[in-house]
């Protein structure tokens, strides 16, 4: 039977308690959004041990002697509830995982002045969608802060304290390998994680998925890395001697469904740049034949503007993105459960690419949200499979 353990870190993360009385717990975690915690004690624990970013790590074992990280992340206090009533006691805190931290920052630059002379550097960002994710990160809280070019900066970041102030202590980042979609989007006064949700899904438009997240490891050096995925963040579990199957057959789903959708379907996009009349500068573009005339009453035809540019290129962009958002959607939906070939934690793990099957139909599918609960002694995991954009059936 899993057991589970939670080790308490303060700021300097030296270990300041382990605890294993907890009365209950309820953790969730989804790939580019904040995860919540919340945990449940008996009295007996100090106050002192939930000072505010103190830090709790979710440890889980099998057998009692070894145990492992959850998660690939810790949980930062950031609530702390004292409460007695009729006689009973007890402590709740509650907080966020490491991607929380994202939240802490804003992109605090001015706004594009001019966009065709691409002002301002730090808020508009124009190449690979995982080096716009890079310098979002290295510019509000790695090494950046440090060199800010001052005529793009805003007195409210340089009038109170200096700026390298925004550096956060031992958070670092992985190189970039600059490989992704290109992206052209304005972040000004957003917060950083917003900004990057902005990329990984213009990125997502152009059929690359990413994955980020700040890493935790108390066996580095570095136990705080901002850490970029391109496409998956697990193991692909759908070839090979790793595969895995959910499927009703295989006693290992509570629910499960396949949806087929059409009814947002285009085919063919019109773009309409500039101009007026037969002066105004437009593109097209198509799906692939075979889905272009799906049936003898297709193409579907659909109609997007972009005013603001003639080159061509971009409304081509504009029109690509238009036609991916407007796509038919196969997509699967359920939840895991542990079977007789599959455990989470141990066959597989979050981030995890899966196959799903259901009516014969078989299709990829994404480990990318989980949710633990633990009350009254009984432990649920809640672990919700679905279809990603871009890998549809």
């Amino acid at each position: 039977m899993r057991q589970w353990r939670f080790v308490i870190r303060d700021h300097s993360l030296r270990v300041i308690a382990y605890i294993e009385d907890a009365i209950s717990w309820d953790a969730a975690r989804a790939e580019n959004d904040i995860g919540s915690f919340t945990l449940i004690l008996p009295p007996s624990h100090s106050l002192a041990l939930f000072a505010v970013d103190n830090i709790i790590e979710f440890h889980r074992s099998d057998d009692g002697k070894t145990w492992l990280l959850d998660g690939e992340t810790c949980w930062f206090i950031r609530d702390a509830f004292f409460s007695w009533d009729g006689g009973k006691e007890s402590i709740e805190v509650s907080g966020h995982d490491t991607i929380g931290l994202l939240d802490r920052r804003i992109v605090a630059w001015y706004a594009v002045a001019n966009t065709e002379l691409a002002q301002n550097y730090y808020s508009k960002k124009f190449g690979p969608a995982d080096q716009a994710l890079w310098e979002l990160f290295y510019e509000n809280f790695g090494a950046g802060t440090a060199g800010y070019l001052g005529g793009d900066v805003p007195a409210s970041v340089t009038a109170v304290y200096p700026a390298s102030e925004r550096r956060m202590a031992h958070v670092t980042q992985d190189p970039v390998r600059a490989e992704g979609p290109l992206v052209s989007a304005e972040f000004a006064w957003k917060s950083v994680l917003t900004a990057m949700k902005d990329v990984v899904r213009a990125a997502a438009e152009a059929g690359v998925l990413f994955v980020f997240d700040i890493v935790y490891s108390t066996d580095s050096d570095t136990p705080f890395v901002f850490r970029i995925w391109h496409t998956l963040r697990g193991v692909d579990r759908t070839q090979g001697s790793q595969r895995i199957i959910f499927s009703r057959r295989h006693e290992n789903v509570s629910s499960i469904s396949l949806r087929q959708v059409h009814s947002s379907e285009a085919t063919w996009i019109h773009v309409g740049g500039p101009g007026q009349a037969s002066l105004r500068v437009m593109q097209g573009v198509a799906a692939p034949w075979t889905i272009f005339k799906r049936s003898p009453f297709y193409p579907i035809e659909a109609f997007v503007e972009n005013t603001k540019t003639a080159d061509q290129a971009t409304l081509l962009s504009t029109g690509k993105a238009e036609l991916y958002r407007k796509q038919a959607k196969f997509s699967f939906s359920g939840e895991a459960k542990d079977g007789p070939l599959t455990r989470f934690g141990i066959t597989y793990r979050y981030g995890d690419r899966v196959l799903c099957e259901h009516r014969g139909v078989l299709g990829v599918c994404r480990i990318s949200r989980y949710r633990i609960t633990l009350s009254g002694g009984r432990e649920v995991i809640a672990i919700p499979f679905e279809t990603v954009e871009g890998e549809e059936v």
